[in-house]
Protein backbone atom coordinates (compact mmCIF):
# COMPACT_ATOMS: atom_id res chain seq x y z
CA UNK A 1 0.00 0.00 0.00
CA UNK A 2 1.58 3.48 -1.01
CA UNK A 3 2.37 6.15 1.78
CA UNK A 4 2.13 9.42 1.98
CA UNK A 5 5.94 11.21 1.71
CA UNK A 6 6.66 13.65 3.65
CA UNK A 7 8.10 15.83 0.84
CA UNK A 8 4.76 15.28 -0.96
CA UNK A 9 1.60 17.53 -0.83
CA UNK A 10 -1.00 16.64 2.07
CA UNK A 11 -4.08 15.06 0.10
CA UNK A 12 -7.24 15.50 1.04
CA UNK A 13 -9.78 13.37 0.02
CA UNK A 14 -13.56 15.05 -0.34
CA UNK A 15 -16.57 12.50 -0.42
CA UNK A 16 -19.87 14.63 -2.17
CA UNK A 17 -19.67 17.29 -4.26
CA UNK A 18 -22.60 19.08 -3.02
CA UNK A 19 -22.46 22.18 -2.00
CA UNK A 20 -20.82 21.24 1.21
CA UNK A 21 -18.11 19.65 -0.52
CA UNK A 22 -17.70 22.06 -3.23
CA UNK A 23 -17.65 24.89 0.16
CA UNK A 24 -14.97 22.49 1.91
CA UNK A 25 -12.60 22.11 -1.15
CA UNK A 26 -12.62 26.38 -1.93
CA UNK A 27 -12.10 26.96 1.85
CA UNK A 28 -8.88 24.87 1.39
CA UNK A 29 -7.60 26.34 -1.77
CA UNK A 30 -8.77 29.99 -0.42
CA UNK A 31 -7.05 29.68 3.05
CA UNK A 32 -4.59 26.91 2.83
CA UNK A 33 -3.00 27.67 -0.49
CA UNK A 34 -0.86 30.25 -0.91
CA UNK A 35 -1.56 31.34 -4.23
CA UNK A 36 -5.00 30.85 -4.45
CA UNK A 37 -6.23 33.86 -6.29
CA UNK A 38 -3.84 33.17 -9.63
CA UNK A 39 -5.35 31.29 -12.43
CA UNK A 40 -1.89 29.62 -12.72
CA UNK A 41 -0.77 28.58 -9.56
CA UNK A 42 2.82 26.75 -8.61
CA UNK A 43 2.67 22.93 -7.08
CA UNK A 44 -0.03 23.51 -3.98
CA UNK A 45 1.10 22.34 -0.16
CA UNK A 46 -2.09 20.43 -0.67
CA UNK A 47 -3.85 18.09 -2.59
CA UNK A 48 -7.51 18.23 -3.39
CA UNK A 49 -9.83 15.66 -4.63
CA UNK A 50 -13.41 15.40 -4.82
CA UNK A 51 -15.51 12.12 -5.62
CA UNK A 52 -19.07 12.36 -5.84
CA UNK A 53 -21.36 9.84 -6.83
CA UNK A 54 -23.63 11.43 -9.75
CA UNK A 55 -22.90 12.38 -12.99
CA UNK A 56 -21.97 16.09 -11.96
CA UNK A 57 -21.28 18.13 -8.84
CA UNK A 58 -23.77 20.29 -6.98
CA UNK A 59 -25.85 17.83 -5.03
CA UNK A 60 -29.88 18.78 -4.93
CA UNK A 61 -28.86 22.18 -5.89
CA UNK A 62 -29.34 21.53 -9.86
CA UNK A 63 -31.28 23.85 -12.22
CA UNK A 64 -32.78 22.21 -15.67
CA UNK A 65 -34.84 23.42 -18.38
CA UNK A 66 -38.63 23.64 -19.17
CA UNK A 67 -39.86 25.18 -22.43
CA UNK A 68 -37.38 28.12 -22.62
CA UNK A 69 -37.59 28.44 -18.69
CA UNK A 70 -35.17 28.07 -16.01
CA UNK A 71 -36.65 25.13 -12.92
CA UNK A 72 -35.04 24.72 -10.11
CA UNK A 73 -34.66 21.16 -8.86
CA UNK A 74 -34.71 21.86 -4.81
CA UNK A 75 -34.04 25.25 -3.30
CA UNK A 76 -34.18 28.70 -5.24
CA UNK A 77 -32.54 31.18 -3.11
CA UNK A 78 -29.95 31.55 0.00
CA UNK A 79 -30.34 34.28 2.86
CA UNK A 80 -28.27 36.70 2.86
CA UNK A 81 -28.68 37.04 6.67
CA UNK A 82 -25.91 34.81 7.36
CA UNK A 83 -22.80 35.90 6.07
CA UNK A 84 -21.63 32.53 4.54
CA UNK A 85 -22.86 32.12 0.94
CA UNK A 86 -22.37 35.76 -0.11
CA UNK A 87 -18.92 35.34 1.23
CA UNK A 88 -18.54 32.24 -1.06
CA UNK A 89 -19.82 34.08 -4.39
CA UNK A 90 -16.99 36.68 -3.26
CA UNK A 91 -14.12 34.33 -3.00
CA UNK A 92 -14.80 32.90 -6.40
CA UNK A 93 -15.76 36.10 -8.21
CA UNK A 94 -19.89 35.11 -8.61
CA UNK A 95 -21.27 38.21 -6.91
CA UNK A 96 -22.22 39.72 -9.82
CA UNK A 97 -24.45 37.32 -11.45
CA UNK A 98 -26.88 37.11 -7.92
CA UNK A 99 -29.69 38.79 -7.89
CA UNK A 100 -32.75 39.67 -5.62
CA UNK A 101 -36.20 38.60 -5.26
CA UNK A 102 -38.57 41.15 -7.59
CA UNK A 103 -39.71 43.38 -4.69
CA UNK A 104 -43.34 44.52 -6.47
CA UNK A 105 -44.69 40.70 -6.12
CA UNK A 106 -42.98 39.99 -2.61
CA UNK A 107 -45.79 38.65 -0.29
CA UNK A 108 -47.00 35.13 0.77
CA UNK A 109 -50.56 33.43 1.65
CA UNK A 110 -52.13 31.09 3.06
CA UNK A 111 -54.45 28.40 2.22
CA UNK A 112 -57.75 28.83 4.36
CA UNK A 113 -61.40 27.28 4.10
CA UNK A 114 -62.32 30.77 2.74
CA UNK A 115 -59.58 30.78 0.00
CA UNK A 116 -56.24 31.84 -0.12
CA UNK A 117 -55.75 34.61 2.53
CA UNK A 118 -52.38 36.76 2.53
CA UNK A 119 -50.27 36.44 5.42
CA UNK A 120 -50.09 39.45 7.21
CA UNK A 121 -47.90 42.01 6.68
CA UNK A 122 -44.41 42.16 8.75
CA UNK A 123 -45.15 39.10 10.29
CA UNK A 124 -41.75 36.95 9.61
CA UNK A 125 -42.59 33.07 10.99
CA UNK A 126 -42.49 33.50 14.68
CA UNK A 127 -42.13 36.94 15.50
CA UNK A 128 -44.93 39.83 14.56
CA UNK A 129 -43.50 43.16 14.06
CA UNK A 130 -46.90 44.93 13.66
CA UNK A 131 -50.02 44.81 15.77
CA UNK A 132 -52.43 46.47 12.92
CA UNK A 133 -51.86 43.93 10.57
CA UNK A 134 -52.80 41.44 12.64
CA UNK A 135 -55.75 42.75 13.69
CA UNK A 136 -56.96 43.45 10.00
CA UNK A 137 -56.38 39.96 8.99
CA UNK A 138 -59.58 37.40 7.81
CA UNK A 139 -57.13 34.21 8.78
CA UNK A 140 -57.58 34.31 12.90
CA UNK A 141 -60.93 35.08 14.63
CA UNK A 142 -61.25 37.83 17.21
CA UNK A 143 -60.41 35.23 20.21
CA UNK A 144 -57.03 34.10 18.57
CA UNK A 145 -56.14 37.38 17.53
CA UNK A 146 -56.72 38.55 21.63
CA UNK A 147 -54.81 35.36 22.60
CA UNK A 148 -51.78 36.41 20.10
CA UNK A 149 -51.73 40.28 21.99
CA UNK A 150 -51.78 38.56 25.30
CA UNK A 151 -48.12 36.69 24.31
CA UNK A 152 -45.67 39.29 26.35
CA UNK A 153 -47.88 38.69 29.54
CA UNK A 154 -48.79 35.25 29.03
CA UNK A 155 -44.45 34.87 28.14
CA UNK A 156 -43.90 35.23 31.98
CA UNK A 157 -45.42 32.72 33.34
CA UNK A 158 -44.63 30.25 29.93
CA UNK A 159 -40.93 30.79 29.61
CA UNK A 160 -38.97 27.79 29.08
CA UNK A 161 -35.80 28.88 27.71
CA UNK A 162 -33.74 31.14 29.66
CA UNK A 163 -30.21 32.38 29.27
CA UNK A 164 -27.26 29.99 29.20
CA UNK A 165 -29.81 26.99 29.64
CA UNK A 166 -29.79 23.81 27.48
CA UNK A 167 -33.16 23.36 26.97
CA UNK A 168 -34.93 22.34 24.18
CA UNK A 169 -38.70 22.03 22.97
CA UNK A 170 -40.74 21.14 19.60
CA UNK A 171 -41.69 23.46 17.38
CA UNK A 172 -45.82 22.78 18.03
CA UNK A 173 -45.24 23.26 21.92
CA UNK A 174 -42.93 26.74 21.53
CA UNK A 175 -45.48 27.86 19.31
CA UNK A 176 -48.56 27.47 20.76
CA UNK A 177 -47.27 28.61 24.14
CA UNK A 178 -46.07 31.54 22.77
CA UNK A 179 -49.34 32.06 20.33
CA UNK A 180 -51.89 30.32 20.99
CA UNK A 181 -53.45 26.76 19.11
CA UNK A 182 -55.66 29.01 16.50
CA UNK A 183 -52.05 31.13 15.21
CA UNK A 184 -50.11 28.06 15.40
CA UNK A 185 -52.92 25.96 13.23
CA UNK A 186 -53.92 28.63 10.86
CA UNK A 187 -50.73 30.84 10.56
CA UNK A 188 -47.55 29.40 11.76
CA UNK A 189 -47.84 25.72 11.20
CA UNK A 190 -47.81 26.43 7.96
CA UNK A 191 -45.26 28.77 7.48
CA UNK A 192 -42.61 27.11 9.24
CA UNK A 193 -43.88 23.37 7.82
CA UNK A 194 -43.44 25.17 4.00
CA UNK A 195 -39.67 25.52 4.98
CA UNK A 196 -38.51 22.32 6.71
CA UNK A 197 -41.30 19.91 5.86
CA UNK A 198 -40.88 18.20 9.46
CA UNK A 199 -43.05 16.64 12.23
CA UNK A 200 -43.96 19.89 14.12
CA UNK A 201 -44.04 17.91 17.23
CA UNK A 202 -40.72 16.76 16.85
CA UNK A 203 -38.71 19.87 15.10
CA UNK A 204 -36.06 21.15 17.51
CA UNK A 205 -36.66 25.10 18.42
CA UNK A 206 -33.01 24.97 19.54
CA UNK A 207 -31.35 23.43 16.39
CA UNK A 208 -34.09 24.46 13.73
CA UNK A 209 -35.43 28.13 14.85
CA UNK A 210 -32.60 29.09 16.94
CA UNK A 211 -33.17 32.68 16.59
CA UNK A 212 -36.56 32.53 18.31
CA UNK A 213 -35.77 30.26 20.76
CA UNK A 214 -32.31 32.70 21.85
CA UNK A 215 -35.33 35.65 21.82
CA UNK A 216 -37.05 34.50 24.41
CA UNK A 217 -34.00 33.51 26.07
CA UNK A 218 -32.70 37.29 26.29
CA UNK A 219 -36.46 39.04 25.95
CA UNK A 220 -39.04 36.10 27.16
CA UNK A 221 -41.28 37.70 24.94
CA UNK A 222 -41.31 37.21 20.88
CA UNK A 223 -43.23 40.52 20.59
CA UNK A 224 -40.79 42.44 22.69
CA UNK A 225 -38.09 40.64 21.09
CA UNK A 226 -39.81 41.77 17.65
CA UNK A 227 -40.82 45.55 18.74
CA UNK A 228 -36.88 46.20 19.95
CA UNK A 229 -35.27 44.39 16.98
CA UNK A 230 -37.82 47.22 14.58
CA UNK A 231 -36.57 49.76 16.61
CA UNK A 232 -32.63 49.01 16.27
CA UNK A 233 -33.31 48.87 12.80
CA UNK A 234 -35.00 51.84 12.38
CA UNK A 235 -32.06 53.66 14.65
CA UNK A 236 -29.37 51.68 12.21
CA UNK A 237 -31.54 52.91 8.68
CA UNK A 238 -31.09 56.31 9.99
CA UNK A 239 -27.45 56.43 11.33
CA UNK A 240 -26.53 55.00 7.89
CA UNK A 241 -28.98 57.52 5.96
CA UNK A 242 -27.19 59.83 7.83
CA UNK A 243 -23.70 59.19 7.50
CA UNK A 244 -24.66 58.36 3.81
CA UNK A 245 -25.46 61.83 3.56
CA UNK A 246 -21.82 62.91 4.65
CA UNK A 247 -20.32 60.58 3.03
CA UNK A 248 -21.95 60.54 -0.04
CA UNK A 249 -23.35 56.97 -0.08
CA UNK A 250 -25.96 55.56 -2.60
CA UNK A 251 -29.37 54.13 -1.17
CA UNK A 252 -28.06 50.85 -2.95
CA UNK A 253 -25.31 50.79 -0.42
CA UNK A 254 -27.03 51.87 2.74
CA UNK A 255 -29.67 48.50 1.82
CA UNK A 256 -26.70 46.33 1.49
CA UNK A 257 -24.94 47.68 4.46
CA UNK A 258 -28.63 46.72 6.54
CA UNK A 259 -29.10 43.79 4.58
CA UNK A 260 -25.22 42.70 5.60
CA UNK A 261 -26.23 43.31 8.91
CA UNK A 262 -28.72 40.55 9.53
CA UNK A 263 -32.14 42.91 9.78
CA UNK A 264 -35.17 42.88 8.21
CA UNK A 265 -34.83 45.87 5.45
CA UNK A 266 -38.86 45.23 4.52
CA UNK A 267 -41.32 46.10 6.99
CA UNK A 268 -43.84 44.95 4.86
CA UNK A 269 -42.57 41.66 3.44
CA UNK A 270 -44.85 38.38 5.06
CA UNK A 271 -43.80 34.89 5.79
CA UNK A 272 -40.22 34.98 5.22
CA UNK A 273 -37.90 38.43 4.59
CA UNK A 274 -37.77 37.77 0.90
CA UNK A 275 -36.18 41.10 0.75
CA UNK A 276 -32.97 39.22 2.57
CA UNK A 277 -32.52 36.54 -0.17
CA UNK A 278 -31.09 36.10 -3.41
CA UNK A 279 -30.05 33.69 -6.39
CA UNK A 280 -27.98 32.97 -9.11
CA UNK A 281 -29.44 34.65 -12.30
CA UNK A 282 -28.48 31.73 -14.85
CA UNK A 283 -30.17 29.11 -12.06
CA UNK A 284 -28.24 27.28 -9.16
CA UNK A 285 -26.29 25.18 -11.13
CA UNK A 286 -24.34 28.14 -12.88
CA UNK A 287 -22.94 29.07 -9.36
CA UNK A 288 -22.07 25.29 -9.09
CA UNK A 289 -20.53 24.82 -12.26
CA UNK A 290 -18.34 28.34 -11.33
CA UNK A 291 -17.36 26.54 -8.03
CA UNK A 292 -16.34 24.08 -10.06
CA UNK A 293 -14.11 25.80 -12.54
CA UNK A 294 -12.78 27.80 -10.00
CA UNK A 295 -11.68 25.01 -8.11
CA UNK A 296 -10.58 23.22 -11.53
CA UNK A 297 -7.86 26.12 -12.66
CA UNK A 298 -6.33 25.54 -9.26
CA UNK A 299 -5.51 21.73 -9.35
CA UNK A 300 -8.65 20.52 -7.48
CA UNK A 301 -9.45 17.47 -8.85
CA UNK A 302 -12.70 15.74 -9.63
CA UNK A 303 -13.86 12.55 -10.20
CA UNK A 304 -18.00 11.89 -11.14
CA UNK A 305 -20.00 8.89 -11.11
CA UNK A 306 -17.32 7.55 -8.33
CA UNK A 307 -18.26 6.08 -4.59
CA UNK A 308 -16.18 5.54 -1.76
CA UNK A 309 -17.18 2.47 -0.57
CA UNK A 310 -14.21 1.54 2.39
CA UNK A 311 -12.22 3.46 4.70
CA UNK A 312 -9.40 2.27 6.95
CA UNK A 313 -7.14 4.23 9.40
CA UNK A 314 -3.54 3.37 8.48
CA UNK A 315 -0.09 5.71 10.39
CA UNK A 316 -0.23 8.46 7.34
CA UNK A 317 -4.42 9.25 7.43
CA UNK A 318 -6.59 6.97 5.30
CA UNK A 319 -6.57 4.34 3.34
CA UNK A 320 -9.98 4.77 0.54
CA UNK A 321 -11.06 2.48 -1.80
CA UNK A 322 -12.73 4.48 -4.62
CA UNK A 323 -14.97 2.55 -7.04
CA UNK A 324 -16.46 4.41 -10.54
CA UNK A 325 -19.34 3.63 -12.61
CA UNK A 326 -17.82 0.64 -14.54
CA UNK A 327 -17.55 -1.03 -10.74
CA UNK A 328 -13.63 -0.76 -11.04
CA UNK A 329 -11.75 -0.18 -7.19
CA UNK A 330 -9.28 1.57 -6.53
CA UNK A 331 -7.20 2.32 -3.45
CA UNK A 332 -5.64 5.34 -2.79
CA UNK A 333 -4.24 6.93 0.49
CA UNK A 334 -4.84 10.15 1.94
CA UNK A 335 -3.99 12.69 5.07
CA UNK A 336 -7.49 13.45 5.35
CA UNK A 337 -11.00 12.86 4.42
CA UNK A 338 -13.98 15.14 4.57
CA UNK A 339 -17.34 13.26 4.55
CA UNK A 340 -19.77 16.01 2.84
CA UNK A 341 -22.24 13.26 2.19
CA UNK A 342 -26.12 12.36 4.37
CA UNK A 343 -25.70 10.41 7.47
CA UNK A 344 -26.95 7.15 6.35
CA UNK A 345 -24.38 7.05 3.24
CA UNK A 346 -21.52 8.34 5.58
CA UNK A 347 -22.43 5.73 8.95
CA UNK A 348 -21.72 2.20 7.08
CA UNK A 349 -18.35 4.00 5.65
CA UNK A 350 -17.13 4.95 9.52
CA UNK A 351 -18.89 1.14 10.92
CA UNK A 352 -15.54 -0.35 11.03
CA UNK A 353 -12.66 1.90 12.11
CA UNK A 354 -15.16 4.30 13.93
CA UNK A 355 -18.37 2.32 15.43
CA UNK A 356 -19.15 4.93 17.99
CA UNK A 357 -19.67 7.41 15.73
CA UNK A 358 -21.41 5.58 12.94
CA UNK A 359 -23.81 5.05 15.52
CA UNK A 360 -24.59 7.86 16.84
CA UNK A 361 -24.80 9.07 12.35
CA UNK A 362 -27.21 6.11 11.98
CA UNK A 363 -29.31 7.76 14.91
CA UNK A 364 -30.82 11.08 12.56
CA UNK A 365 -34.03 10.50 10.49
CA UNK A 366 -34.28 11.56 7.38
CA UNK A 367 -37.52 12.85 5.19
CA UNK A 368 -38.20 12.41 1.42
CA UNK A 369 -39.91 15.33 -0.75
CA UNK A 370 -41.66 15.42 -4.17
CA UNK A 371 -41.66 18.93 -6.34
CA UNK A 372 -44.35 18.98 -9.33
CA UNK A 373 -43.03 21.87 -11.36
CA UNK A 374 -45.85 22.95 -13.49
CA UNK A 375 -45.63 25.69 -16.73
CA UNK A 376 -48.90 27.61 -17.44
CA UNK A 377 -49.82 30.52 -19.52
CA UNK A 378 -50.79 33.45 -17.06
CA UNK A 379 -54.03 33.94 -18.85
CA UNK A 380 -55.24 31.31 -17.27
CA UNK A 381 -55.13 33.05 -14.10
CA UNK A 382 -57.24 36.06 -12.73
CA UNK A 383 -55.39 39.34 -13.95
CA UNK A 384 -52.80 37.44 -15.30
CA UNK A 385 -51.26 36.33 -11.94
CA UNK A 386 -50.40 39.89 -10.72
CA UNK A 387 -51.77 39.42 -7.65
CA UNK A 388 -50.08 36.07 -6.44
CA UNK A 389 -47.04 37.00 -4.43
CA UNK A 390 -44.90 34.37 -4.38
CA UNK A 391 -46.38 31.48 -3.19
CA UNK A 392 -48.77 29.76 -0.95
CA UNK A 393 -48.78 27.25 1.80
CA UNK A 394 -51.27 25.17 3.04
CA UNK A 395 -52.10 24.57 7.09
CA UNK A 396 -52.19 20.49 7.98
CA UNK A 397 -55.26 20.95 9.30
CA UNK A 398 -56.61 21.29 5.58
CA UNK A 399 -56.48 17.34 5.32
CA UNK A 400 -54.60 18.61 1.83
CA UNK A 401 -51.33 16.12 0.74
CA UNK A 402 -49.86 19.34 -0.59
CA UNK A 403 -47.68 21.70 1.63
CA UNK A 404 -46.79 24.74 -0.25
CA UNK A 405 -47.03 26.05 -3.86
CA UNK A 406 -44.18 28.09 -5.20
CA UNK A 407 -44.93 30.99 -7.71
CA UNK A 408 -41.39 30.85 -8.85
CA UNK A 409 -41.36 32.87 -11.79
CA UNK A 410 -43.04 35.64 -9.56
CA UNK A 411 -40.21 35.50 -7.71
CA UNK A 412 -36.77 36.02 -10.09
CA UNK A 413 -37.26 37.52 -13.39
CA UNK A 414 -35.82 35.61 -17.00
CA UNK A 415 -37.24 32.38 -15.01
CA UNK A 416 -39.44 31.84 -18.02
CA UNK A 417 -41.43 33.72 -20.86
CA UNK A 418 -43.34 36.88 -20.00
CA UNK A 419 -46.86 35.16 -21.06
CA UNK A 420 -45.89 31.99 -18.21
CA UNK A 421 -46.04 31.17 -15.11
CA UNK A 422 -44.02 28.57 -13.34
CA UNK A 423 -45.56 26.81 -10.61
CA UNK A 424 -43.37 24.36 -7.87
CA UNK A 425 -45.82 22.47 -5.75
CA UNK A 426 -44.43 20.37 -2.76
CA UNK A 427 -45.52 16.54 -1.53
CA UNK A 428 -44.61 14.76 0.74
CA UNK A 429 -42.06 15.66 4.07
CA UNK A 430 -42.45 13.68 7.21
CA UNK A 431 -46.02 13.75 7.53
CA UNK A 432 -47.01 12.41 4.18
CA UNK A 433 -44.03 10.25 2.72
CA UNK A 434 -46.49 8.13 1.10
CA UNK A 435 -47.49 10.56 -1.27
CA UNK A 436 -43.55 10.85 -2.70
CA UNK A 437 -44.47 7.30 -4.32
CA UNK A 438 -47.06 8.63 -6.00
CA UNK A 439 -46.88 8.02 -9.77
CA UNK A 440 -45.98 11.23 -11.74
CA UNK A 441 -49.71 11.68 -13.19
CA UNK A 442 -51.06 11.36 -9.61
CA UNK A 443 -48.18 13.91 -8.86
CA UNK A 444 -49.76 16.06 -11.22
CA UNK A 445 -52.98 15.62 -11.12
CA UNK A 446 -53.15 16.37 -7.27
CA UNK A 447 -51.39 19.22 -7.71
CA UNK A 448 -53.53 21.24 -10.06
CA UNK A 449 -56.63 20.26 -8.15
CA UNK A 450 -55.32 21.27 -4.56
CA UNK A 451 -53.91 24.56 -6.14
CA UNK A 452 -57.41 25.38 -7.47
CA UNK A 453 -58.80 24.76 -4.08
CA UNK A 454 -57.54 28.01 -3.10
CA UNK A 455 -55.96 30.13 -6.22
CA UNK A 456 -58.60 30.05 -9.23
CA UNK A 457 -57.57 29.31 -12.58
CA UNK A 458 -58.79 27.48 -15.89
CA UNK A 459 -57.27 24.86 -17.29
CA UNK A 460 -54.23 22.43 -17.37
CA UNK A 461 -50.42 23.57 -17.18
CA UNK A 462 -49.06 23.44 -20.64
CA UNK A 463 -46.24 21.01 -19.15
CA UNK A 464 -45.23 19.49 -15.97
CA UNK A 465 -41.99 17.23 -14.38
CA UNK A 466 -41.83 15.70 -11.28
CA UNK A 467 -38.59 15.44 -9.18
CA UNK A 468 -38.07 13.12 -6.00
CA UNK A 469 -35.38 13.41 -3.24
CA UNK A 470 -35.69 10.20 -1.51
CA UNK A 471 -34.39 10.58 2.17
CA UNK A 472 -32.50 13.49 2.07
CA UNK A 473 -33.69 16.45 4.21
CA UNK A 474 -32.08 15.69 7.58
CA UNK A 475 -34.80 16.22 10.80
CA UNK A 476 -34.07 18.31 13.58
CA UNK A 477 -35.63 16.29 16.30
CA UNK A 478 -35.72 17.55 19.77
CA UNK A 479 -32.20 17.03 21.64
CA UNK A 480 -30.50 17.08 18.21
CA UNK A 481 -28.11 20.06 19.27
CA UNK A 482 -26.95 17.55 21.82
CA UNK A 483 -27.07 14.68 19.15
CA UNK A 484 -24.76 16.53 17.20
CA UNK A 485 -22.54 17.51 19.95
CA UNK A 486 -21.82 13.71 20.74
CA UNK A 487 -20.83 13.06 16.96
CA UNK A 488 -18.39 16.51 17.35
CA UNK A 489 -17.41 14.41 20.36
CA UNK A 490 -16.95 10.81 18.62
CA UNK A 491 -14.91 12.93 15.30
CA UNK A 492 -12.22 14.62 17.75
CA UNK A 493 -10.74 11.14 17.96
CA UNK A 494 -9.82 11.02 14.36
CA UNK A 495 -8.24 14.98 13.63
CA UNK A 496 -7.80 14.17 9.90
CA UNK A 497 -11.50 12.94 9.47
CA UNK A 498 -13.93 15.52 9.15
CA UNK A 499 -17.84 15.77 8.14
CA UNK A 500 -19.90 17.96 6.37
CA UNK A 501 -23.56 18.39 5.20
CA UNK A 502 -26.97 19.30 5.87
CA UNK A 503 -27.60 17.38 9.58
CA UNK A 504 -25.16 19.69 11.51
CA UNK A 505 -25.20 23.29 11.80
CA UNK A 506 -28.55 23.65 9.27
CA UNK A 507 -29.97 22.72 6.25
CA UNK A 508 -30.35 26.37 4.62
CA UNK A 509 -27.57 26.86 1.56
CA UNK A 510 -25.22 29.23 4.13
CA UNK A 511 -25.28 26.74 6.57
CA UNK A 512 -24.19 23.90 4.39
CA UNK A 513 -21.44 26.51 3.57
CA UNK A 514 -20.41 27.02 7.28
CA UNK A 515 -20.38 23.10 7.46
CA UNK A 516 -18.10 22.83 4.82
CA UNK A 517 -15.49 25.73 5.96
CA UNK A 518 -15.28 24.35 9.40
CA UNK A 519 -14.20 20.79 8.18
CA UNK A 520 -11.66 22.46 5.67
CA UNK A 521 -10.29 23.98 8.63
CA UNK A 522 -10.28 20.80 10.77
CA UNK A 523 -8.55 18.62 8.74
CA UNK A 524 -5.97 21.75 8.15
CA UNK A 525 -5.74 22.37 11.73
Amino acid sequence: MPETRTDRPRRILIVGGGISGLAAAVRLVDRHSPHATSDVDPPSPLEVVVCDAGPHCGGMLQTTALADGLVEQCADMFTTKLPWALELCRIIGFQDELIPTDEQRRGAFVAAPRGALPVPAGFSLLAPQRWDSLWKSPLLSTRGKLRMRLEPWLARWNRRFHAGDATDESFQSFAIRHWGVEAYTWLIQPLVSGIFTADPAKLSMDAALTEFADMERQHGSLWRAAQLQKNNTTKRKEQLQSKGKETGSSTAELQDVLTSTGQPTDPTSTGVRYGLFLTPRRGMSSWMTAMVDWLQRRHVRFHTRTTCHELQQVPTGWSVSLRDSSGQSQRETFSAVILAIPTPAAAPLLAAPCPALAHSLSQIEYASAAIVVSRFHRQQFPDQAERLGFGLVVPTALGSPLIATSFASQKFPGRCRPEDLLTRSFFGGALNPAHVEWDDQRLVRSSVTELRRWVPFSGEPIDSQVVRWRQAMPQYHVGHRQRIEAIASAVGHYPNLALAGNAYQGVGIPQCIKSGWDAADRVCS
